[in-house]
């Protein structure tokens, strides 16, 4: 079993070492993208 990079930060230190990479890009762009739009509607006294 190949071991993990706990407390690696560089890419080349992982693949030098054999180390188990695994890319997270996706899992990331799927939290960060918007899922809907969502509309914010003010009231202001006095303007109608």
């Amino acid at each position: 079993m190949k071991p993990l990079p706990i407390g690696i930060q560089t890419f080349s230190e992982i693949v030098n070492h054999d180390m188990v990479y695994i890319d997270k890009t996706d899992l990331i762009y799927q939290l960060v993208k918007p899922q809907k739009q969502i509309v914010v509607n003010k009231h202001v006294a006095g303007v109608f």
